[in-house]
This record gives C-alpha cells, sequence and structure tokens, in this order.
C-alpha cells in the first residue's frame, strides 16, 4: 500500500471524527469548544511567562496554605512573600 493511500485514510478518519463531533456537540457546542481551548491555551501561556518573569527577577511563587498559616499569625513580613497580592492585601485590611 502506497503512503497516498494511508494519507487518504488518516485524512478521511479526522473528517469522520469532525463530522461527528459536530453531529454530537451541535455548531454552538464546537465553537464553545474551541473558545475554550483557545482561551485556556492564552491563560495557560501567560501565567507561565508571568511565573518564568518572576522567578528571573526574583520574585518567589505563591503558596496559598503558607499565605493563610502568615495571615493567621499575622506575620505580615512573611506573608507578603508567600500570598498573592490580592489575598495579602484582603488579609491585611481583614486583620
Amino acid at each position: 500500500m502506497s503512503t497516498d493511500k494511508y494519507m487518504a485514510y488518516a485524512i478521511g478518519g479526522g473528517v469522520l471524527a469532525l463530522v461527528a463531533w459536530v453531529a454530537l456537540r451541535g455548531v454552538g457546542g464546537v465553537a464553545q469548544d474551541v473558545a475554550k481551548g483557545a482561551v485556556d491555551a492564552t491563560t495557560g501561556a501567560v501565567s507561565g511567562v508571568a511565573i518564568g518573569v518572576g522567578s528571573t527577577v526574583g520574585i518567589p511563587q505563591t503558596n496559598k496554605s503558607k499565605c493563610q498559616r502568615d495571615l493567621i499569625a499575622h506575620d505580615y513580613w512573611s506573608a507578603s512573600f508567600s500570598c498573592p497580592a490580592s489575598d495579602f492585601v484582603k488579609g491585611i485590611i481583614t486583620g
């Protein structure tokens, strides 16, 4: 069997899978799946870049459970390093 036939079978299988996906999910569902995938990919890329840049310039990654322990102990200096900014400010305001 030639490679052209394998390529034709692969393309045919892909088209069949696409038709089945549209038939099962509907056009609106497919559009929703594609949009969600694009948003998830963008969010992951942006957060990955932010973490990479932060670690490059010496900003430590946050730690949610350590953040909560630091805020409960009123150790705001340590909390400033272990908490995301929004949690840190919220913890200071609420005491």
